[in-house]
């Protein structure tokens, strides 16, 4: 609103500072205010000064505070009261100062946050403070947002320190060194990503092909297995058929299909035996995975 005042006429801003203009002469030795028609076209314009600082002011607020100033004539009483409805008196105002110089002390960079985010927080808290009355150098700012950066940042800071001087060093020049870097940060995290992630399918891929292959020698070990064993029946049932009339034969045979049917239960219970056995190596396996990945 200042700046508002000033860029219509400077003089207005004079208005509110200094109260209103009162036309007076000088009668017997002694200052007495003018008669309205002894105004001249100077006092005129001064008067004129106090009724625009007024009117802006008027024009400015809402209804609700527009009732509670309504019934004052100068810019400056009008200009006191929102003073103190907005900012308080002298106490209050320090004690605001109180709570956003906390903020100002422990302000620190986010996780996750980036640098214009962070400096954007800062400047809001600082213009707070600055509003306030509260002001800080330019070398204390630069000071205050290098000391809010994380250990990561250490490397940067210290260069920072020793090759810029500090007491010449803007934020606008600090900020843009500190996003640079930052790009450099993220480029090299994500390089970083992608060797690991590189790295990661490879290992899965080589470890799914020596299971496959494993796998697979398994159950081509069970199929000649189980293929064995069918041509054994076969050639059983077919000797059984030729010694049909031979007794003695017919029992021997029937002892070595009892002996291979016994052989085949063995083998399948032990194929089962495998299944948890299996099971657990995997979670073994994930249980034993490097961190890095």
């Amino acid at each position: 609103m200042t700046w508002f005042l000033q860029s219509i006429n400077l003089d207005l801003w004079d208005v509110i500072e200094d109260g209103p203009h009162i036309p007076s002469k000088l009668e017997n030795g002694v200052m007495v205010p003018k008669l309205k028609h002894e105004w001249d076209e100077l006092d005129r314009k001064k008067v004129q000064l106090n009724a625009k600082a007024v009117f802006i002011l008027h024009c400015a607020i809402d209804r609700n505070e527009f009732n509670r100033i309504w019934h004052y004539k100068s810019a400056k009483e009008i200009w006191k009261l929102l003073e103190v409805t907005y900012e308080g008196n002298d106490q209050v105002k320090e004690f605001k100062i109180n709570i956003i110089m906390h903020d100002y002390e422990l302000f620190s960079i986010k996780d996750f946050e980036s640098i214009v985010e962070m400096f954007s927080r800062f400047i809001v808290i600082v213009n707070e403070l600055e509003a306030l009355g509260k002001t800080y150098t330019e070398v204390k700012k630069v000071m205050k947002i290098l000391k809010s950066l994380p250990r990561k940042w250490e490397t940067k800071v210290m260069a920072i320190q020793e090759a810029k001087d500090l007491t010449k060093l803007s934020l606008e020049e600090l900020i843009g060194s500190l996003m640079t870097y930052e790009i450099e940060l993220y480029n090299h995290q994500r390089v970083e990503e992608n060797e690991k992630s590189i790295a990661f399918m490879a290992i899965t891929n080589d470890d799914e092909e020596e299971e496959s292959e494993s796998e697979s020698d398994e159950v081509n070990s069970n199929s000649n297995h189980f293929d064995f064993q069918d041509e054994l029946q076969k050639l059983y049932f077919n000797l059984e058929k030729l010694s049909s009339k031979n007794i003695p034969l017919k029992k021997k045979i029937s002892c070595l299909l009892n002996e291979l049917n016994e052989d085949n239960e063995n083998f399948e219970n032990i194929e089962k035996t495998k299944i948890p056995f299996e099971k657990e190596n995997e979670e073994l396996k994930i249980l034993k995975w490097p961190k890095d990945f």
